[in-house]
């Protein structure tokens, strides 16, 4: 983490990370608030709501922050192949499928660096 880096924005991505590496979480998501587009959410909270990439090097240094940019590469090409798929159709898609996978190993990695 970079040093005097706001701790709540860490912690943002911390949860972002782990919303993403959960396919029961993203499903409860969708059960608590049946009005909400979950996928697009989810693209939005990474990309727009914590300004993903671009804001890393603000939060993360060296290793971390390249797993983060690779993650956000990762996502954004599977992000172009899922667009406009439902969550149901995104949790039996394999390219999803390595997105959840992929933010299940960065939030490992992330948490352990904490």
């Amino acid at each position: 983490m970079v040093a005097g880096a706001e701790p709540s924005v860490r912690e943002a991505v911390l949860r972002q990370l782990e919303l993403l590496a959960s396919l029961e979480l993203q499903a409860k998501y969708e059960r608590d608030v049946p009005a909400a587009d979950v996928p697009a959410e989810l693209v939005c909270g990474w990309f727009d709501d914590l300004d993903l990439p671009a804001s890393a090097s603000s939060v993360f240094v060296g290793k971390d922050l390249e797993s983060v940019r690779a993650f956000s590469d990762s996502f954004e090409k599977a992000r172009k192949d899922t667009q406009g798929l439902s969550l149901s159709e995104l949790h039996s898609n394999p390219k999803w499928l390595k997105v959840a996978e992929n933010a299940r190993i960065l939030l490992q990695q992330l948490c352990v660096a904490g």
